[in-house]
């Protein structure tokens, strides 16, 4: 089991450049089961059987990223925030 488009969405996070991140890639089935070690998983779903991606900064996530475009632009518009940050550093 697994989201149809996991390897598409994978290879371009992995591409990404985001320094001081955490990925977790987890599918749905896993995420409720163990909400008890990571209660904001339980609720970050597959949509349609499709990979969502969710960006969090802060300890607040946006709204989920579900096509290939929303999901790059998501991960580019992090990318800019992390760059203004570490300029500031």
């Amino acid at each position: 089991p697994g989201a149809k488009n996991r390897q598409a969405v994978m290879s371009l996070v992995n591409r990404t450049w985001m320094p001081e991140s955490i990925l977790v890639n987890v599918d749905e089935e896993t995420a409720k089961k163990r909400k008890d070690l990571i209660p904001l998983l339980s609720m970050k779903i597959s949509h349609e059987g499709e990979a969502v991606v969710y960006v969090c900064e802060n300890k607040v996530c946006q709204l989920p990223a579900r096509t290939m475009d929303e999901i790059r632009k998501t991960l580019e518009a992090a990318v800019q925030r992390k760059r203004k940050v570490m300029k500031k550093k």
